[in-house]
């Protein structure tokens, strides 16, 4: 997932959407979906990161950011496709 987020921030880093009057106003108003921080060396805190192509990928850290990619996790497991090979075992007593 997180090679999924990289190769999006490279190829499309971000732009601003001007806010839908409809909307009205919001409590968050956050200048990116969701941030990635990009750098050449691990993140200090324990937050979602990984490596990709030779640099650091890590989730902003901030409550919006940190809901955004749990929000994000969800739906690509369950678009992942088809699960094969897991057996659940049933057990049925007497």
């Amino acid at each position: 997932m997180l090679a999924f987020v990289a190769n999006g921030a490279r190829a499309v880093p971000g732009f601003d959407v001007a806010p839908d009057p409809r909307t009205g106003t919001t409590a968050e108003n956050t200048r990116s979906a969701l941030h990635i921080t990009i750098s050449e060396t691990q993140p200090a805190k324990t937050i979602a990161s990984g490596d990709c192509g030779g640099r650091s990928y890590s989730v902003g850290d901030t409550h919006w950011d940190r809901s955004t990619f749990a929000i994000l996790g969800d739906l690509f497991q369950t678009a992942a496709g088809e699960v094969r090979g897991v057996d659940l075992p049933i057990t049925i007593s007497k």
